[in-house]
């Protein structure tokens, strides 16, 4: 699958997405647009249980550019985005939450 994008949360807080690209894994971005914090579960929609965060934009999360992330609970606040590279599951990795 390469060039495309799956819309997976869009809601009246969220715009969320999956871009998959050629020879790359995929990414899913999301981004809260509106006036609440959301609270969204992924891994379904993605089917993957874990992401690197590749860009953060926000100040609630402690989270730096290339730590893994859970994303059965990820939290945005208003005007908060995330890049992250969708992952398999690694034996032995620090997920921070």
């Amino acid at each position: 699958m390469s060039n495309k994008i799956q819309f997976l949360i869009v809601n009246s807080n969220i715009l969320s997405f999956m871009r998959f690209a050629r020879d790359t894994a995929p990414y899913l971005i999301a981004l809260n647009l509106g006036d609440s914090a959301s609270t969204d579960d992924y891994t379904v929609l993605t089917g993957m249980v874990r992401g690197k965060v590749i860009v953060y934009s926000g100040t609630t999360m402690k989270v730096e550019d290339g730590d893994l992330i859970m994303l059965s609970d990820l939290t945005l606040q208003p005007g908060e985005g995330i890049v992250a590279m969708l992952v398999l599951d690694e034996i032995g990795s620090t997920l921070k939450v």
